[in-house]
């Protein structure tokens, strides 16, 4: 038999060559390629095209084998199939059709000579068709890693402007300049306040847009990814289809969710695998970083703010305690004094001139001067209420209350317990809450009656005051701290941080106001705590 005999050999015996194959391949360590190709009907259709293309090289035709290993090289290298599993398809190539020229050159009138020449006429057809899967793979894998150190060029570029950037609205800018480049398709970033969107961007307000800043919303509320396939479903597993018509990733940092990114095109969709996820998220990561240092900036110069604020109002109060002191001093104290002046000089010449007279006089001045202390003590009452340090804090809370009602006209209803033990500096903070609070009903609540409550509460003291007047835009903040009316309440929330509770405001326009201050029943004030069991 001649070696141009050699195709029809082949060709008679393909079923034994295919049978061989997927023997021998079987018998191969497990990968994904080898159960592709023995184990799906897909690879077996795979391996008939194969072995005809072999066939038809050894026949003399190699251009379209070439070209297929060509191509099948590029590929399974990009799906990340070693070289090493396509080196035993060829070996196991060798194998069945040495095994079966053998065995033909044995039962037929041939010798070694022929069976070489037949031999070299395979090895160097498979030969050929390695050399040009190993280039194709090579060339695959040079693309992939240049691919790779563009693709790191530009996230450290990406990390290095970002980084940089301390305003919301500049880094969202860029990230979805530079995401966008990367996949070529549009992105968009969700904003999240307060448990809200505050805003997506590139966004119109049609049905189509709706549906992506919904998805986001729900990629946010869940902390998770989501795409939309191509018929629309919606999944959580980035492999479920292979077009993508919205891709959903949540920015998050140190437990906190400010946004979600999105890459969309809801017209044509496009391709996003496991590894384009993977390198989203480190384009997300530094978003969140970046995310992260804003709002640390916005925070510290709020901070700043509000010191400024409460400076102001510190001195703004000092300066109108020393205004106050001195109209009441220059109106009571002082006057009082002046009149006890001149009836001492008065009692100097009526002892000269009417002895008789002096006792009545002087019984006049002793209550002068009675009246004089309560004036001191009215107006040091006035600096500290001395309630709270002699018979304290509800007894202070229900003065205060009277003095109110009686010079607002606003009726107070108390919910103040019998017993209730409190450091000094922690009393005078919740005195001054309350009085803080109250000032404001009165001058904004524009209602005739205000609640107060005083209650031990899961492990806190709980000061609460109450209002069904006009109330305010709570979510303005911290817009509203500039406006003057309100820095008191800043002053307020300020003060009860300082002994380690916190301040809650619920209101709204129209809505009333509660202000709620908690402080743990086991602080441990600057002074010692009294018991004021004898409070009523």
């Amino acid at each position: 038999m001649s070696t141009l005999a050699l195709p029809e050999l082949l060709r008679g015996n393909k079923s034994l060559i295919l049978k061989e194959m997927k023997e021998r391949m079987s018998q191969l360590p497990v990968s994904k390629y080898r159960d592709f190709l023995v184990n799906t009907e897909e690879g077996q259709k795979r391996m008939t095209d194969l072995t005809d293309m072999v066939i038809n090289a050894i026949g003399g035709d190699d251009e379209p084998f070439l070209e297929d290993q060509e191509r099948v090289g590029y590929c399974r290298a990009i799906q990340g199939v070693r070289l090493e599993a396509m080196c035993h398809v060829y070996r196991s190539f060798r194998q069945t059709f040495y095994k079966l020229v053998q065995q033909s050159v044995r039962t037929g009138p041939a010798n070694d000579l022929e069976l070489l020449d037949k031999w070299e006429g395979i090895s160097k057809v498979l030969f050929d068709g390695y050399v040009v899967v190993a280039s194709s793979y090579m060339r695959s894998r040079e693309e992939q890693i240049n691919e790779k150190i563009t693709i790191l060029r530009k996230l450290q570029d990406f990390a290095q402007q970002i980084v940089i950037t301390f305003e919301l609205p500049a880094i969202v800018n860029l990230a979805e300049k530079e995401i966008s480049s990367l996949f070529g398709v549009a992105a968009s970033v969700a904003i999240f306040s307060d448990g809200r969107i505050a805003g997506v961007s590139h966004l119109s307000t049609n049905e189509r847009d709706a549906e992506l800043a919904r998805l986001m919303i729900r990629s946010w509320k869940r902390t998770s990814n989501f795409f939309v396939g191509e018929e629309g479903e919606i999944c959580t597993d980035v492999n479920k289809s292979r077009l993508k018509r919205i891709v959903t990733v949540p920015i998050q940092a140190h437990g906190r969710v400010p946004g979600v990114l999105a890459l969309y095109d809801l017209a044509n969709g496009f391709q996003f695998a496991q590894k384009d996820l993977r390198l989203l998220r480190q384009f997300v990561h530094f978003m969140a970083l970046a995310f992260e240092n804003a709002f640390m900036v916005e925070e510290i110069e709020q901070s700043r703010k509000e010191l400024r604020l409460l400076t102001d109002k510190v001195l703004t109060i000092r300066e109108q305690e020393r205004k106050r002191l001195a109209a009441d001093i220059h109106d009571t104290l002082a006057q009082a004094l002046t009149g006890i002046g001149y009836k001492i000089r008065f009692c100097a010449e009526l002892t000269n001139r009417f002895p008789e007279r002096v006792a009545d006089e002087l019984e006049s001045l002793t209550n002068t001067v009675h009246h004089a202390v309560d004036q001191c003590r009215n107006l040091i009452s006035s600096l500290r209420p001395d309630l709270i340090d002699t018979l304290g804090l509800v007894p202070a809370l229900r003065k205060l209350f009277h003095i109110y009602t009686e010079s607002t006209g606003v009726r107070i209803s108390a919910h103040l317990p019998k017993k209730v033990k409190l450091p000094p500096d922690v009393s005078i903070c919740l005195y001054r809450v309350a009085q803080e609070a109250l000032t404001n009903v009165y001058k904004h609540g524009a209602v005739a009656a205000a609640e107060v409550k005083l209650t031990n509460r899961n492990g806190n003291i709980v000061l609460t005051v109450s209002d069904k007047g006009k109330g305010f835009d709570i979510s303005s903040y911290p817009t509203w701290i500039s406006d003057s009316n309100k820095v008191g309440l800043l002053y307020a929330r300020e003060r009860i941080e300082s002994v380690g509770g916190t301040l809650v405001i619920n209101t709204g326009i129209g809505s009333g106001c509660t202000l709620e201050a908690r402080i743990p029943s086991n602080v441990k004030g600057g002074a010692r705590g009294h018991d004021q069991s004898n409070d009523r």
